[in-house]
C-alpha cells in the first residue's frame, strides 16, 4: 500500500498483522502507534 495516500484519504484506519487487528484509529493515531511503526512503517 502507498501509506501516504492511505493516510491522506482515510478517516479511520484498521491495521492488520497476520490476520489480527494490530491497531485502529485516525491516521495520526496510527502513525503514532509504536507497534505499527515497528511492523509497517519501519521506524
Amino acid at each position: 500500500h502507498d501509506m501516504e495516500v492511505v493516510m491522506g484519504l482515510a478517516r479511520t484506519i484498521t491495521v492488520l498483522h497476520y490476520g489480527e487487528v494490530l491497531a485502529e484509529g485516525s491516521p495520526t493515531a496510527i502513525q503514532a502507534n509504536q507497534r505499527v511503526q515497528e511492523v509497517y512503517l519501519k521506524t
